[in-house]
């Protein structure tokens, strides 16, 4: 919906760590959860209902341009935001997630440097293992460190793989063989 019930085919909202965007107007609040890594799942409901929330699908291929209607259709996690085409009634989300620790935004001035957070999502152990690899590096006989080097690359796989199976989860369905239409077939 573009701002107040206005259907646009073009349009489409979404849900990040800086806000939401109605299809017209960024807005503050609501946002994404600090700890949220990936979704995993999205239901809805008529906002002030009280009806049960019911499943809204993951595009397998995108978000398809569409009119909007009294449901949110399909849900994309593309950008470190939920989108999905919108809906000309107020709904209310309910989100599950794959969490982390907190993420805080890389917006602090440089004078703050020594007590920042640095703002990658769970990769505490992998940047810990990093940094004590380049340290030890200068400091310890040769080859000392190549423990510390693989226990970073596996934390930095495990980072990977988390996202390879999150694009995973999806179900994709290839058309049944035969099932190409036109009525041919072998000779």
């Amino acid at each position: 919906m573009q701002g107040t019930a206005v259907p646009n085919p073009a349009v489409q909202q979404y849900l990040g760590y800086n806000g939401f965007f109605d299809g017209l107007m960024q807005w503050p609040n609501p946002l994404l959860p600090s700890d949220c890594l990936v979704p995993t799942e999205l239901w809805q409901r008529a906002n002030g209902t009280g009806l049960t929330y019911t499943l809204v699908n993951q595009s397998e291929t995108g978000l398809a341009k569409r009119f909007q209607n009294q449901q949110l259709g399909e849900w994309e996690w593309r950008g470190d935001s939920i989108y999905w085409n919108g809906s000309l009634v107020a709904m209310d989300i309910w989100i599950r997630y794959i969490s982390s620790v907190t993420y805080y935004p890389g917006t602090t001035p440089v004078s703050s440097f020594p007590t920042t957070t640095l703002p990658f999502r769970d990769s505490v152990t992998a940047l810990a293992y990093l940094m004590a690899e380049e340290f030890s590096g200068t400091r310890s006989m040769p080859g000392a460190t190549v423990d510390l080097a693989k226990k970073a690359d596996d934390a930095i796989n495990e980072i990977a793989n988390r996202y390879v199976r999150r694009s995973q989860s999806v179900v994709y369905e290839r058309e049944a063989f035969g099932d190409e239409g036109g009525g041919g077939g072998w000779l």
